[in-house]
């Protein structure tokens, strides 16, 4: 213990007469290739974070704009589902049974079962122009079915009555005259859930009606966009440190239904990046480590 002193002054002498040497050709030329090498490891280093930044944005935005999609998907599906589940309701013997016996009661409370346990929004039988039997109270049917004349038997509505939007299907009662099954599915929050856990990312119901009343401020850009170019859109909002996209939902006759906003938050992608950056700042920092340490080493070999 005694001899810690002795030794740290030894050292630092040592380290003094070192830096008094007189610099020599292939000292200073080490010192500088050393020095390059350290400064063209720190550029790499600083060019790399900046590509690893940029990919990464890259990618969430691609996600974003392809969970839009894939919700999208999601809805055309849930349409050729409602239709075959319409088809299978006009199929049931004992809805015929009810039609054939004229009870709108009867008929009715049928329906309101089984378009609840088969999640339908509402239902309804037609006979002409004229409904004998529905579950929606606040539906337009008449309506709906001038939309079944131009679209066919899946439909898109964003009404009055309904402007979040719907779909719908109808479906021919077998071994009747002019009676047909209208079903419908509303664009609400239920969906939203269901289009949510197909994209694997939360997916917003945007009204389409009055859109710009109805959408947050930073987003209006992105939507006005997507309606423009009548595509999906996606980019970055940073006022909210997030990915957003557009995806507009139009029915076949050209009519805008709905707007599908998907979000994805900035620190999903950025801590990725973030750990990827501590581990190469740590080896940058070994490297530099190495290179001084190389240098004095050469230098003192040198001199």
């Amino acid at each position: 213990m005694d001899r810690i002193p002795e030794l740290l002054k030894d050292g630092m002498s040592r380290l003094r007469r070192r830096a008094c040497v007189p610099a020599t050709l292939y000292r200073t030329l080490t010192l500088t290739l050393c020095g390059l090498l350290l400064a063209a490891s720190l550029v790499l280093a600083i060019s790399a974070v900046g590509l690893l930044h940029k990919q990464a944005e890259q990618q969430a935005i691609a996600r974003v704009q392809l969970a839009g999609v894939a919700a999208r998907e999601e809805v055309r599906r849930l349409s050729e589902d409602t239709l075959t589940t319409t088809r299978v309701l006009a199929d049931r013997q004992p809805l015929q049974r009810l039609i054939r016996a004229g009870s709108r009661e009867q008929t009715e409370l049928f329906l309101r079962r089984t378009c609840g346990a088969l999640n339908l929004g509402a239902c309804a039988v037609i006979v002409g122009p004229n409904v004998i039997a529905s579950t929606g109270r606040n539906v337009a049917w008449n309506e709906t079915l001038e939309a079944t004349a131009d679209q066919g038997e899946r439909f898109m509505l964003a009404p009055a009555w309904q402007p979040d939007g719907l779909v719908g299907a109808t479906a021919l009662v077998p071994n009747f005259v002019e009676t047909r099954v209208v079903a419908l599915r509303y664009f609400d929050a239920r969906l939203a859930v269901t289009l949510s856990q197909q994209a694997g990312m939360p997916i917003r119901l945007v009204r389409l009606s009055n859109w710009l009343d109805n959408v947050e401020p930073d987003f209006k850009e992105l939507h006005s966009t997507a309606l423009s170019r009548a595509e999906s859109v996606a980019r970055r909002i940073e006022p909210r440190d997030l990915y957003a996209s557009s995806t507009p939902i139009f029915a076949s006759t050209g009519e805008g239904i709905a707007l599908l906003e998907a979000r994805l938050p900035a620190s999903e992608s950025d801590s990725a990046v973030a750990g990827f950056v501590r581990r190469l700042g740590w080896t940058a920092f070994l490297l530099s480590l190495g290179a001084v340490a190389a240098a004095l080493l050469l230098a003192r070999r040198i001199v």
